[in-house]
């Protein structure tokens, strides 16, 4: 396996649109994930990506170049992966618009102490056992920088299949009405599945949800999901009730106190949140059985959607009589992404 320098591969292209492109990730049903964590979840999920690209940086600060990029060595690097068959850099790209490939890397220093040190992770460990090299691609921090929405300090990225929902209900469902800034879908996305929730359900106009952002935001929530796109919201919320669901909007005032509201207890039980300036349609909060609220004693009119989603999620869960070591987490690392 040699690594890539020129602009034109076809598979960095295709990641370049991916990242820029709803129209392109709607299109094709692929996506990107950029960074170690995300990829570590949807390996866990559902197995090796497409593609992988690594900076030549990450390969070679960790333990993966040992075993699957030995070309970034000084004695092993080769011509760029692409052949006679590769299309030739254009004037005006590559670096300082010269049109030429882009250049290996510089060696990044190491703390003292650290130096010689090659860091392995489990991510590491599961790419190195593979040796499908057409499925792992090493290109120059430069390039990696040209095409992916975050820094190469982030080292990877993954071009995938979006996963597709088996299903568009079970026993604990969010259903997100126009809510349509990418953090809070990513946030609300990241609660829920910590929340036990099953199934995402979004309406045609919330914020494309294999987007760079949301996925950012949601820290690999996508694959503890089952994600449900482009739903018409009130014919989910009419098959839901009739399937013996209960259906729970979230009012900004004048619903039932939600923390003593028995309804969130009901299952199967879908919670529904409106989009954020708006909030419920009324055409959706006719399909609503239960509206509630959350007491805020201060003076603020309403909490950000996301927020107030924690909020219900959470109560929820203490209704359902779910503990965590709470004796315990004293004694316990937590970590927070």
């Amino acid at each position: 396996m040699q690594p890539i320098t020129s602009p034109h591969n076809p598979r960095l292209k295709d990641a370049a649109r991916l990242i820029a492109s709803a129209h392109e990730r709607r299109k094709s049903r692929r996506c990107v994930l950029e960074g170690e964590h995300l990829i570590e979840m949807y390996i866990a999920r559902h197995g090796l990506p497409d593609t992988l690209i690594v900076t030549e940086s990450y390969a070679r600060e960790t333990a993966f170049q040992a075993h699957t990029f030995p070309a970034l060595s000084p004695r092993g690097r080769g011509r760029p992966e692409g052949g006679e068959n590769e299309s030739p850099p254009l004037q005006g790209e590559g670096l300082g618009g010269d049109g030429v490939p882009f250049p290996p890397s510089p060696p990044t220093p190491l703390p003292q102490g650290e130096r010689g040190a090659k860091r392995e992770t489990p991510l590491l460990k599961t790419l190195a056992s593979q040796r499908d090299e057409h499925r792992l691609l090493c290109v120059p921090d430069a390039l990696f920088k040209s095409i992916a929405s975050l820094p190469p300090a982030v080292g990877m990225l993954a071009m995938i299949d979006q996963p597709s929902s088996t299903t568009t209900s079970g026993a604990f469902c969010v259903l997100l009405e126009d809510v349509q800034d990418p953090g809070n879908v990513g946030a609300i996305l990241r609660t829920a599945a910590a929340a036990g929730v099953t199934h995402a359900v979004l309406s045609k106009h919330c914020a494309s949800v294999w987007s760079p952002k949301v996925l950012r935001a949601a820290q690999g929530a996508h694959f503890l999901l089952e994600i449900v796109e482009d739903a018409d919201a009130c014919e989910w919320a009419r098959d839901f009730r009739a399937d013996g669901g209960l259906i729970v909007g979230t009012l900004a005032a004048h619903g039932q106190n939600v923390f003593a509201s028995p309804s969130l207890q009901h299952r199967p039980l879908a919670l529904v949140f409106g989009n954020e300036g708006a909030g419920l349609s009324d055409t959706l909060t006719q399909h609503v059985d239960t509206a509630v609220t959350i007491p805020m004693p201060g003076n603020m009119e309403s909490l950000n959607v996301a927020s107030a989603a924690a909020v219900v999620l959470f109560e929820c869960v203490r209704l359902s009589g779910i503990r965590g070591q709470i004796s315990d987490v004293r004694s316990q690392h937590v970590g927070w992404r």
